[in-house]
């Protein structure tokens, strides 16, 4: 038997909307896990010009990089596609690594006006960029935290058995 009720005056509760603020920190580690490469592309080749007192901020520098660009990479795609579980635990951590990074060039650009090579001071203005961009990043992912677990938990309840399905699904689609 077919229902004959007309529901189309009753008020829906509209789904809350993807945050385009966890898609934009997504595109921002994504581009920081690529320059990360490139950090360890520039520290190599400028270690030769100043291996004098910032020669263990260098390797630091590197091996900082070298372990955290796939991370970050991974990170944002998740971001972007909707599957990471919270923005809780990248967003202070990208937080942290842009202070990190903040110190690391203040310190660089010290060891690089003692050195009076002005090809020196790329890489420490470089680590600046790198602090704001992690900071930015940061604050973003914590600022829309609550609207990513509000998109999250509507998209669990509204398609739990279905294709596309959050959990375990690669192919998810928003």
């Amino acid at each position: 038997m077919r229902d004959s009720r007309d529901f189309s005056d009753l008020p829906t509760v509209p789904r809350p909307a993807f945050p385009w603020t966890v898609t934009l920190a997504g595109i921002v580690w994504f581009v920081l896990g690529g320059l990360f490469e490139l950090i360890i592309l520039l520290r190599i080749a400028f270690t030769a010009a100043v291996h004098g007192p910032s020669f263990a901020i260098i390797l630091c520098g590197v091996l900082l990089a070298g372990m955290a660009a796939p991370f970050f990479i991974i990170i944002a795609v998740g971001y972007v596609r909707g599957t990471a579980k919270d923005t809780l635990g990248t967003g202070i951590l990208s937080i942290v690594l842009g202070l990190l990074y903040g110190i690391v060039g203040s310190i660089g650009l010290q060891a690089s006006t003692y050195s009076k090579g002005a090809n020196q001071m790329i890489v420490p203005i470089f680590e600046f960029v790198l602090a704001g961009s992690f900071t930015a990043a940061g604050i973003l992912a914590l600022g829309s935290r609550r609207d990513y677990k509000a998109w999250r938990n509507a998209q669990q309840s509204g398609r739990a058995g279905q294709p596309g399905h959050l959990k375990g699904d690669a192919g998810q689609s928003r």
